[in-house]
This record gives C-alpha cells, sequence and structure tokens, in this order.
C-alpha cells in the first residue's frame, strides 16, 4: 500500500489539545508534581511510584542547573540527553540531594517521569478542558474519513504523547504501527477491554503512525527486542488499580495505568526515547520505525509539517530527509509547513531545506488548518 500523504508532526500538533510544547516542559512537570504531591493521599496506587520518578526528576534538573556550562534545566529534551550521555560515557552513579542513584535508575526515573507528563489527556480533565481546542483535530480526523484517503496517509512524529492516536480512535479509525510480529506484542490492563485503538502492523483503512522518540504506549525491558504495546479501550465505569472512568477510554490514559504496568510486567520502563544519536542502534523496533519512515518520505507525494520548528538541534531529523531524497535529484513531493513562526527564523530554515514546492503557513494548528487541508486536497486529487 503506498502512503503518499505523510504528515509529519511537532509539538506544535498537540499544543491545542492542551499538551506542553518544550519550552513549556518545566512549568507542566512543576504543575504536575504540586498536583501528585497534593492528591498523594488519595486511594491511587501509582502516585508512590510517579511521586518518587518526579523529585528525581527535579532533584536532576537542579543537579544540571548548577553549572558553569548552561544547561536549561527546564527543557526536558536537555536534561534527558545530558542523563543519556552520563550513562554512555560510563558514569555509574551521582549523587542527587545527598542520595546516590545509579545512572541506570535515574534514567528509568526520567522515563517515567516524562511518561507521567505527556501520558496526559486534557480534552477529558475537568480542570484542563480550558486550555483545549478539540476542533481542529475533529476536522483533521473528517478530512482523512470524508477524502477517502486514510489507506494513502502516514504520520511521522516526534512526539511522545497519543493526541493523534485518541482523536483518530474517537473518530473511527484505527492507528497502525510498522512493527512485525517478532518486534511488537500486545499489552492489556484494567477489568475488562471492549475494543482496541491501536494495532502492532499495517492494515487498510488505517493511519499508520511512525513515531520517531518512542511513545507513552511502548512499554520495553532492557536487552529484550520485543516492544510491548500497551492495547485496549476500557469500557465506562470500568476500573484500571483505583482509577473509574465514566466513559470509554484506552486504558493508558487512567492514573493508575502504570501502577497495573508495573504489576503485570514488572521488568518493563516506558520505550521513550531520547533525541541522541544512538539511540537507533541500540532498538531494533526503534530501528524499524525510523528505516520505514525513511521508505514513506522517499515515495511521497505530500509532506505536510505541523507545529515543528526543524529545531537547528535536531540535526538527526535533518539528515533524515536529506537521506530520504538521495539519488532522487531535484524533483521533490510539495511540501507544505504550519508553524506560529514568530520571528520568520523557521520559515527561513524551512526554505533552505526545501528550495522547491514549499507552501509556508504561519499561525497555529487550530488556526489555519482549514485553509492548509483545502490546497492540500486540491493538489493532491
Amino acid at each position: 500500500m503506498s502512503r503518499d500523504i505523510v504528515f509529519f508532526l511537532g509539538a506544535g500538533f498537540s499544543y491545542s489539545a492542551g499538551m506542553p510544547t518544550m519550552a513549556q516542559f518545566g512549568e507542566e512537570s512543576e504543575r504536575d508534581f504540586s498536583g501528585i504531591a497534593k492528591i498523594y493521599n488519595v486511594e491511587k496506587l501509582s502516585l508512590e511510584i510517579l511521586l518518587d520518578a518526579g523529585t528525581y526528576f527535579r532533584y536532576f534538573q537542579e543537579y544540571c542547573g548548577n553549572n558553569f556550562v548552561r544547561i536549561d534545566k527546564n527543557n526536558m529534551e536537555d536534561i534527558y540527553c545530558v542523563a543519556e550521555v552520563m550513562a554512555a560515557s560510563g558514569v555509574q552513579t551521582i549523587s542527587l540531594n545527598n542520595k546516590t542513584i545509579s545512572l541506570e535508575d535515574l534514567l528509568t526515573q526520567i522515563k517515567l517521569w516524562l511518561w507521567k507528563v505527556f501520558q496526559q489527556l486534557p480534552p477529558v480533565n475537568s480542570e484542563r478542558k480550558d486550555r483545549v481546542n478539540e476542533q481542529p483535530y475533529q476536522d483533521f480526523i473528517n478530512f482523512l474519513k470524508t477524502n477517502e484517503i486514510v489507506s494513502r496517509c502516514a504520520a511521522i512524529t516526534t512526539n511522545y504523547d497519543l493526541i493523534l492516536e485518541y482523536y483518530a480512535w474517537r473518530g473511527g479509525i484505527l492507528s497502525s504501527y510498522p512493527f512485525l510480529d517478532s518486534e511488537a506484542s500486545t499489552a492489556y490492563i484494567g477489568e475488562k477491554t471492549v475494543s482496541e485503538y491501536v494495532h502492532a502492523g499495517e492494515i487498510d483503512d488505517s493511519l499508520m503512525i511512525y513515531k520517531l522518540h518512542g511513545s507513552v504506549n511502548y512499554f520495553a525491558k532492557k536487552n529484550d527486542p520485543v516492544l510491548k504495546i500497551l492495547n485496549g479501550v476500557t469500557p465506562a465505569g470500568g476500573r484500571v488499580g483505583n482509577s473509574i472512568w465514566p466513559t470509554d477510554a484506552p486504558s493508558i490514559f487512567f492514573l493508575d495505568a502504570i501502577y497495573e504496568i508495573k504489576r503485570l510486567y514488572p521488568d518493563y520502563v516506558p520505550a521513550i526515547v531520547a533525541p541522541t544519536y544512538a539511540k537507533i542502534e541500540a532498538s531494533s523496533w526503534l530501528k524499524k520505525v525510523w528505516h520505514e519512515a525513511i521508505e514513506c518520505l522517499r515515495n511521497a507525494k505530500a509532506i505536510v509539517f505541523i507545529g515543528y520548528g526543524l529545531p537547528q538541534t535536531d540535526g538527526f531529523v535533518k539528515a533524515m530527509f536529506q537521506t530520504a531524497f538521495l539519488g532522487k535529484g531535484t524533483a521533490s513531493p510539495n511540501i507544505y509547513v504550519l508553524s506560529r513562526d514568530s520571528t520568520g527564523k523557521v520559515q527561513k530554515r524551512y526554505s533552505e531545506l526545501f528550495p522547491n514546492n514549499l507552501y509556508f503557513y504561519k499561525g497555529l494548528f487550530a488556526e489555519k488548518w482549514a485553509d492548509l487541508s483545502k490546497q492540500i486536497l486540491r493538489d493532491i486529487q
């Protein structure tokens, strides 16, 4: 099946759904930590796990901030990459707030905390709904369905969250991931499952999603190539640990999801990957994601960037595009970019990378998707 319409989604895609951008991560992390500490005595089984993870993340933030060389302690990618480099260079332990912790354990705690921040689903959180604009996501899914182009579409994303999968499922579209049976297995938690919202492997009329840095519903254990994908929809009133939701929902969003995962699969941790060069080679499933994403880009007739600023620090993603089009000469697909770009620097970076067939829309996803979708539809027919 040819996936010749490719959406490349950055943090700006999930922003309208209430998810933080990289620049907002420090603020969001503090908000989440304060919320957990406030409800710690509530009967939620995951709270101790998450409170420990958040505490160590904060300790490491302070550790990184006390440095002659500037490190943005509120940028989660900077913090994660520093920990990864320390581990890769052979550092065994670190003292944080007068407590000694191994680098391996620290990385696990950081992954758990990133999991907590990006596992949330603001559209169904009564305290967060004021930050959510659901309309552009509904319009995006309707665009795929009403024009019957789902089977032609793929999404490549640097995001860990499940905003795309959630709105696709709610709109009646199943998402697929590019894994062979030997590289992924389905995991379930909760009392019972009424349906699934993703599929580990391509199926007809599904939206293929390539997650370049892992995902909050991916779990792996050390030195094991088999990835577990947490699947399943818990029915209204169903229970995951001590969490109950009034409506049908993917079980990954329940607060006690991490407790149930660790209870059933104690050796597994979130498969959330730092955006560093070495990590692709370390995981066979991630290598497959990048390989197939590059092949998908190579065959694309249209590439649509939404909310991705093409940062200069993300040289690996830039190299991915350069690799995808090697040997194809100057022929290129249409390139559409939707970015907030308040300074004009994003458009400049895109025009340098894609000198031909570039269409740039300046604004938020919620503001400009309607206009962009009309042009895409005209061009692909």
